[in-house]
């Protein structure tokens, strides 16, 4: 993948206020290789496929994998351009408080994983940009004891697309299946987060955070795929990949100088499985996928720095999921079966007790 792009900002200052506006383009290039499949010998319009263990005479002579002629299969070079505009302005209300405002519009380049099938090395079928309009307003405080945010947004997303498409019967021939995007698929994210640390003291502070989100599909569509028509009905679906409700609270407690340990807690609530629209149909028009069960982590994160005359190692060491919980990290609705609920889902497990250690060096 490769990619170029531009961008331009203007900021604004005076007095209480400030603002500023940007705008920004990009062209990303996509490409597929495949290094796994047969490599290629191209003669006109016929193709020679060799495989590592392959001896293939042709022409008069003879190639193998290792022929300088193959090439790897490859889709060839897709460009698609997208750009953003920006603008927001704060208000200083005070010394310690102040209030913003944003708003955007992204025409944003599709994701890799929605432009080539990995599974074929193949381009999809009709590739669209997203587009997203965004509002987002919120408060902030500073003081000697207490930092606090406080933000709401309103996010309305056209043409998001589900990860890797969707699989659609291939209409030559009905045995084998192709993938495609499932353009027109609308959501509506809006919701409310809120950030804050308190300094008990000069070494030890409380942190804490917590976010809101109500994100819904908004599409009840007939569409045509390869000339085969498919009805959906997904409006008021809530969205899946990602906990719609998020509550975290940690300690910090620098402890020596340079030196600090943070014990973190995150709950994860309101997690709704991934799902194919098609799905939603008749009888089932509008119905909610599986909610994954809600579920705590706890992780403990320590570090220290030691300075020397112009430079400093850094070291750090992080234990996630410290009580070895046993959580669902990502679900699929109706992966083995059609009852929207656990017994149909396709899951996925998460990673148990892991830990890192890092030294890193400052100059």
């Amino acid at each position: 993948m490769q990619w170029a792009g531009g961008f331009g900002q203007a900021e604004y200052s005076k007095g209480r206020w400030t603002a500023f506006a940007n705008v920004s383009v990009v062209f990303n290039g996509y490409n597929g290789v495949d290094y796994f499949e047969k490599k290629e010998l191209h003669d006109g319009d016929t193709i020679i496929y060799v495989g590592a263990q392959d001896t293939i005479n042709y022409n008069g002579k003879t190639y193998t994998n290792d022929s300088e002629e193959l090439v790897y299969n490859e889709t060839g070079w897709k460009w698609v351009g997208g750009f953003t505009a920006k603008a927001g302005v704060n208000f200083n209300v005070t010394e310690k408080s102040n209030l913003f405002l944003n708003l955007g519009y992204l025409s944003r380049t599709p994701q890799y994983s929605n432009v080539i099938d990995n599974n074929t090395n193949s381009f999809f079928l009709e590739i669209l940009n997203e587009k997203i309009y965004a509002f987002e307003f919120g408060y902030g405080y500073r003081s000697r004891k207490l930092s606090a945010n406080i933000n709401s947004y309103f996010t309305y997303w056209e043409n998001k697309p589900f990860p890797f498409g969707v699989s659609v019967p291939d209409p030559d021939d009905p045995t084998t299946f192709i993938r495609a995007n499932v353009n027109g698929m609308d959501a509506l994210h809006m919701g409310a987060e809120i950030d804050l640390v308190y300094r008990i003291t000069k070494t030890l502070s409380l942190e804490g955070m917590a976010s809101y989100g109500d994100w819904t599909w908004q599409s009840a569509e007939t569409i045509d795929i390869v000339g085969q028509q498919f009805t959906f009905d997904a409006k008021g679906v809530h969205v899946g990949d990602a906990a719609q409700s998020t509550y975290a609270g940690s300690v910090r407690w620098a402890f020596v100088k340079g030196a600090y340990i943070n014990v973190k807690y995150t709950y994860f609530d309101r997690y709704f499985s991934n799902f194919d629209p098609f799905s939603l149909t008749g009888a089932n028009s509008r119905r909610e996928s599986w909610k994954i069960p809600s579920y705590g982590m706890l992780s403990a994160h320590a570090g220290y720095t030691l300075p020397l005359k112009k430079t400093a190692l850094i070291f750090r060491a992080n234990v996630f999921n410290l009580l070895n919980t046993l959580y669902i990290s990502d679900a699929r609705n109706n992966q083995n079966g059609s009852s929207f609920d656990i017994n149909s889902a396709g899951v996925f497990v998460g990673q148990g007790l892991t830990f890192n250690m890092s030294l890193g060096f400052e100059f």
